[in-house]
């Protein structure tokens, strides 16, 4: 009887671990999509503060190819990052690198902002204090 128990015990656990493998198991395809759409992100504020393609570099970081990373766009004056939300800590965050503390300081906001590029670029834009671009009808 005790042995049928322990086989039962066994059988269950074999299952939740099996059910967990399963949930944490490497997807490449939610990863490509990860990436891909954060670059893009990256690419349309870019543009929408003014910098030239050739003016900013994209880069993505992660610890393992299993996780999903972090999107990093380095300026000239422009720092921004994207990430997963994780503990507590929002997906969005912005500084310009070459200001000394206190101005240091990342700004930050939820990934939800990337829902709306044009009101985001427009507060990246004033909080790091960089002027609009030049409107090319008017150059």
């Amino acid at each position: 009887m005790e042995l049928d128990s322990r086989r039962a015990t066994a059988h269950r656990r074999g299952r939740l671990s099996r059910g967990l493998q399963a949930t944490l198991t490497y997807r490449p395809e939610e990863l490509r999509h990860y990436r891909r759409e954060g670059t893009r992100a990256l690419r349309q504020i870019a543009a929408g503060i003014g910098l030239d393609h050739s003016a900013y570099r994209i880069s993505y970081y992660t610890s393992q190819e299993a996780l999903a990373g972090e999107h990093v766009l380095e300026a000239d004056g422009v720092y921004i990052r994207i990430s997963p939300e994780r503990f507590g800590e929002p997906g969005l965050a912005w500084r310009n690198p070459f200001w000394k503390p206190p101005g240091a300081v990342m700004r930050k906001a939820p990934i939800t902002a990337l829902a709306d590029i044009p009101a985001l670029t427009a507060r990246i834009a004033r909080e790091l204090q960089i002027a609009p671009p030049a409107q090319p009808g008017l150059i």
